[in-house]
């Protein structure tokens, strides 16, 4: 008897219906691809400058590679409302000695963050200068750019700065001299 009520709760068992399923669960990081920038319009061109401080930029991107590119629109000179200019003579580009906060430096792209020359007029009269330790090129048109920046884990506010050096203006008219330069980042997915 006890066999046989054995047998029939293991029939029992095997009799029930049961169910399986799978499923996934997860979730998406939004691309993060900026530069911010700010220029500084206080500077004094009755003496020499050297490695003056022009322009601060912060970097973000979450992406496996970005190009960050810099416009200036009068080819590294500052220049008057009459075209007089007060010429660059050189332009570098590096990051800040002190952070922003929470920064990080995405791996790979370290490059971006060495000072580096980008601009000399006494070594290259063209106007072209390799930068960002080869990794970049300033072109005759003054256009700026990085090249590819290949990361393994996200840059997050790193400040850039940007330097500049040029002669006394003593000799050139009074007024304001500007330089503009238009900046962007484009991100690779």
């Amino acid at each position: 008897m006890k066999k046989i009520l054995l047998g029939l709760s293991m029939i029992a068992v095997l009799a029930i219906p049961s169910m399986g399923a799978h499923l996934l669960c997860g979730g998406n990081v939004p691309l993060i691809n900026n530069i911010v920038g700010v220029g500084v319009i206080t500077l004094d061109f009755s003496s020499n400058g050297v490695d003056q401080d022009i322009a601060t930029f912060i970097v973000n991107n979450n992406s496996t590679s970005f190009t960050c590119t810099w416009t200036f629109s009068n080819t590294g000179n500052f220049v008057n409302a009459n075209g007089v200019a007060i010429p660059m003579t050189t332009i570098k580009m590096g990051r800040q000695g002190t952070d922003l906060g929470d920064t990080h430096m995405g791996s790979g792209t370290e490059t971006l963050a060495a000072t580096d020359t980008i601009f000399n007029t006494s070594t290259n009269s063209t106007a072209t200068e390799l930068a960002i330790n080869g990794s970049g090129t300033f072109s005759t048109d003054g256009i700026y750019t990085t090249g590819l920046l290949t990361q393994t884990d996200a840059t997050v506010n790193v400040p850039l700065e940007m330097t500049a050096s040029w002669t006394s203006g003593a000799t050139v008219l009074a007024g304001l001299y500007m330089e503009s330069i238009t900046f962007g980042i484009i991100a690779v997915l």
